[in-house]
């Protein structure tokens, strides 16, 4: 093989390991339920990959309306590196993602049940 062509097979590899190792670092997040009725709560847990207790963990939330995450909920892992939230009811479906030491989940849809009366 040539050089230039080694070392962009290389340069590729170590790309692709850094976003392997990056995704593998972000905190995790999930809802129980996904579909919920406007006054029923639902509960958002999740953990970090350090897995110590104590650590803040920001959730975000982005409503069906708005182009934007806000700072919806604090949190503090527990032993394991567990947290855990429950969130009220609400008015339409939301986007949530967890960030705990600069690191970002996949966002998640909760979904608001359609009332039909």
């Amino acid at each position: 093989m040539r050089p230039f062509r080694v070392a962009t097979v290389v340069c590729v590899i170590a790309l692709v390991a850094a976003v392997t190792a990056a995704a593998a670092e972000a905190p995790t997040l999930h809802a129980n339920p996904e579909v919920v009725g406007a006054t029923s709560p639902v509960v958002l847990e999740g953990t970090v990959p350090s897995g110590r207790a104590g650590e803040e963990v920001t959730i975000e939330a982005r409503e069906c309306v708005s182009t934007f995450f806000r700072v919806f909920a604090l949190s503090r892992t527990q032993p394991g590196g567990v947290f855990r939230e429950e969130i009220p009811g609400f008015t339409s479906n939301t986007q949530f993602r967890a960030r705990a030491n600069g690191l970002t989940s996949a966002p998640i849809l909760v979904r608001r049940r359609a009332f039909v009366g």
